[in-house]
């Protein structure tokens, strides 16, 4: 576990999140705390490179990369192709690059519609099924660390998967150097600025210690897409895809959006 500062902002000036929440939260000896500077959720410590390895083991992934039972991987499939066609009411085929692709199912829906598709994945466990289809396509490694050429890629999906990392705000500005002028970054998180939060707070589902590394809300996160040169085009508050399981998960959660999604274009 290693300790943090702000990776907005670099301030060392945080407090414990929720207030009054200063035990309910320690998980594996982290716990979560807020910016007082530009106001970023996160947790600190955060795993190191070890820790990371024993929480993103096969376990995680489930035997054969099959994390669901049956029924629940078609759901899982169907909102893969939701996702896939919502791309084409902005943009409709190019290059794409999706950052935590996993196993893969996206980027089969984005190359069914003419897409020429292309992958990254931090874990080898979760990516086997992916590098199976797409052995040249789908890249092993940390984002920031792999080589991509710059203004290359019409659409960047980053789709649940920067509230997992250490460096979000370097994710941002690489993926604005990579795409294309005009080109398109879809980014998806929870909401900490949600009702349910705001209603079940320390008990707020979307508190995924020790694999969540940061909470963000729509004005933190928009400043930081914005800074990095992006107009974002749209923005959306409910996912059919994460909120009925988040829902199912906290009684006071019902009729409540805990996603926000980004829909923004480089300039």
């Amino acid at each position: 576990m290693k300790r943090m500062e702000c990776n907005f902002c670099g301030s060392n000036d945080k407090r414990v999140f929720p207030p009054g929440s200063e035990n309910s939260l320690l998980i594996s000896c982290s716990k979560i705390v807020k910016c007082l500077n530009c106001g970023l959720v996160y947790a600190d410590p955060q795993p190191d490179a070890a820790a990371l390895d024993t929480i993103y083991s096969q376990d995680y992934y489930g035997e054969k990369n099959i994390r669901f039972l049956p029924a629940i991987e078609s759901i899982v499939r169907f909102f893969r192709r939701r996702r896939a066609l919502s791309i084409q009411k902005y943009k409709k085929g190019g290059k794409i690059l999706d950052i935590g692709c996993g196993r893969g199912y996206f980027l089969e829906c984005m190359e069914r519609l003419g897409w020429n598709v292309f992958g990254t994945e931090i874990s080898p466990i979760a990516a086997r099924r992916a590098k199976e289809i797409f052995p040249r396509q789908v890249f092993i490694g940390d984002p920031l660390e792999l080589t991509f050429q710059e203004n290359d890629y019409d659409c960047i999906s980053i789709y649940h998967v920067l509230e997992h990392t250490q460096k979000p705000k370097e994710i941002i500005e690489k993926t604005y150097r990579l795409l294309k002028p005009g080109g398109l970054l879809l980014v998806a998180v929870p909401n900490i600025d949600c009702l349910s939060f705001n209603l079940l707070r320390s008990n707020w589902f979307g508190f995924g210690l020790p694999q969540n590394n940061y909470y963000f809300s729509l004005g933190v996160l928009s400043r930081e897409i914005q800074k990095a040169g992006f107009n974002i085009s749209h923005v959306r508050h409910f996912s059919m895809e994460q909120d009925p399981f988040s829902l199912l998960q906290g009684v006071l959660n019902r009729f409540v959006g805990n996603d926000i999604w980004f829909i923004s274009q480089s300039t």
